[in-house]
């Protein structure tokens, strides 16, 4: 099992060789003990032992005094995956079935996402679905659902200014403190786009597409709103407590705004000013 450190989060992590993943964690490799371990394991197939409760159409938990574990089907009805989570979130192990076939590859990138995520809200950060650049030493992200274009406005600014860099084109991490940090993560989403390291926050723009660019502020309820649609939704309780908790502290502190938006150099120009109060030269 090697070790990695993301953020300050110390992970072990074993799982069969996989370039969706391997290619992206090489970055965060770390002589440092672990503190928390997840391990993939791949079956011919996934059967169920324990008394289970289904929950929706297409998974069912079970629940103990020190243990979940949660059990994914298809459209079919068939066992695609078995994930068991420890009570203290220090250890996971998530089984695959390879029913999955070519798709098993993309299927532990995106579990694995998902649950190290858990871990990262149980350490105190917040993942945010964003497309996140580093500007003048701070990081600027650009949050939506998937396929609104958020890794568009991210390589508009990066074709404008050849020095931006891109820090995490998918989900990066958020520590909400005194002063508000972002972290580049290795699940990066489709691209390879991650940089392990961390800069201060300057601004979170939600956005949508649109004829115009047009900034609108946003009420303390609206960033509410905008947040909870972009962060990872746990169904942990004690996690769900940690990202109310942070998205106040972000909400507090950080400048959260919305951006109406075109593909055009108009777009960064527009971004560009309001966040500097100068036209870019």
């Amino acid at each position: 099992m090697k070790a990695y450190k993301i953020a300050s989060i110390l992970l072990g992590f074993s799982h069969p060789d996989n370039p969706l993943i391997d290619d992206r964690l090489v970055h965060y490799e770390t002589q440092e003990s672990p503190q928390y371990e997840m391990s993939v394991l791949y079956h011919p197939c996934i059967t169920i032992q324990e008394e289970v409760t289904m929950t929706h159409e297409q998974v069912c938990t079970y629940e103990d005094s020190d243990k979940t574990i949660t059990y994914t089907y298809n459209k079919s009805h068939q066992l695609l995956s078995k994930v068991t989570i420890a009570k203290d979130m220090k250890r996971i192990v998530i089984e695959l079935s390879e029913v999955l076939g070519s798709k098993l590859p993309m299927m532990e990138y995106v579990t694995t996402g998902l649950y190290f995520f858990e871990i990262a809200l149980h350490a105190g950060y917040l993942p945010l679905h964003a497309s996140a650049i580093i500007h003048e030493s701070k990081a600027v992200l650009f949050s939506a659902p998937s396929g609104v274009g958020k890794s568009t406005q991210a390589n508009l600014w990066k074709t404008m200014n050849p020095k931006i860099e891109i820090l995490n084109d998918d989900k990066p991490l958020i520590l909400c403190k005194d002063e508000i940090r972002v972290f580049g993560t290795p699940w990066c989403g489709k691209t390879f786009q991650n940089k392990n390291t961390s800069v201060p926050l300057k601004a979170i723009t939600f956005i949508e597409q649109g004829l115009e660019n047009v900034i609108t502020p946003l009420s303390n309820e609206e960033k509410m709103i905008h947040l909870f649609k972009n962060t990872h939704r746990s169904q942990i309780s004690t996690n769900l407590e940690t990202t109310i908790t942070s998205m106040q502290t972000l909400i507090e502190k950080g400048n959260l705004f919305f951006f109406t938006c075109t593909k055009t150099q108009e777009a960064y120009d527009t971004l560009y000013q309001y966040l500097y109060g100068e036209v870019y030269d």
